[in-house]
């Protein structure tokens, strides 16, 4: 079934479950376009909210650095990528209320 539906998708799908007693895991689709080696039971990701760690880790680097400060506006550093790769704003993808948003 996850061989299935990582085909119709092609999506990596990968379950696992360890307790105790048991050690299991099954894994189907490729790793990334650019390696496309099949996920295997013994690979690892990060999932739903794995990523805001690094994230704030990242821009707490950027504050130390003196490229951004915790009260700038998200759209002041988002603003022109977004441009650049969706010609869209933070504030039009998010909403008026994202105006005043913060990168803290």
């Amino acid at each position: 079934m996850i061989s299935n539906m990582s085909d119709i998708t092609g999506y990596t799908i990968s379950l696992g479950y360890i307790d105790q007693q048991h050690d299991f895991g099954i894994a189907a689709g490729p790793r990334t376009p650019e390696a496309p080696a099949n996920v295997t039971s013994h690979d690892t990701f990060l999932l739903g909210s794995g990523t805001k760690p690094y994230t704030a880790a990242a821009i707490m680097r950027l504050v130390d650095q003196g490229k951004l400060t915790l009260d700038d506006l998200v759209s002041e550093h988002a603003d022109a990528p977004m441009m650049a790769m969706w010609n869209t704003t933070f504030v039009e993808v998010m909403g008026k209320n994202a105006t005043n948003i913060t990168v803290g």
